[in-house]
């Protein structure tokens, strides 16, 4: 089974918080991604986005005099439902949310993070895998969840400096 987040920078007031409109827009979207991903409005990460998540979640141990922007990379934003309530929601971040996300991403010191967090983003299966091998894996998932890392970075930089807002999908 395959799932994504799927981000998308719109110019500000362009999206519409209506489902059905959501629904089109984002699956257009998908359509074109890779045409998107080259123009820098648009980015996807398979499976791994809630690990993203978790990752970012660590700021509250890290820094716990931060701010609830962490949330805003991965769940956060307005919601809108669509009428499937077996489907995920879209979400929508206004341009002043996508500040804040590109804000968080740029200050986030991913070594701290992955310092707190990584050991439960990257198990070593005790006992699965000799030591040389578990530490290969290990440093194979932090290069993984760090290319994720910058690749929002990028992203959020982008559309804030643009002053879009996003749009995000989740595709199951």
């Amino acid at each position: 089974m395959s799932f994504h987040m799927h981000l998308r920078a719109v110019v500000e007031g362009e999206a519409r918080a209506e489902a059905g409109w959501l629904e089109t827009f984002m699956r257009d979207a998908w359509d074109v991604i890779e045409v998107e991903y080259a123009a820098g409005v648009a980015a996807a990460i398979e499976k791994d986005f809630g690990k993203l998540h978790e990752l970012y979640e660590a700021t509250r141990v890290v820094d716990p005099d931060a701010g609830p922007e962490w949330e805003l990379p991965v769940y956060g934003g307005r919601v809108v439902y669509r009428s499937d309530a077996d489907r995920p929601p879209f979400m929508l971040l206004g341009a002043s949310d996508v500040r804040a996300a590109a804000g968080f991403l740029a200050a986030a010191d991913f070594e701290a993070l992955w310092g707190e967090a990584g050991a439960k983003l990257a198990p070593l299966w005790k006992g699965r895998l000799e030591p040389a091998e578990a530490e290969e894996h290990k440093a194979l998932i932090k290069a993984h969840i760090r290319a994720h890392h910058d690749g929002l970075r990028a992203f959020y930089g982008r559309a804030a400096a643009a002053g879009h807002e996003v749009v995000k999908a989740y595709w199951y």
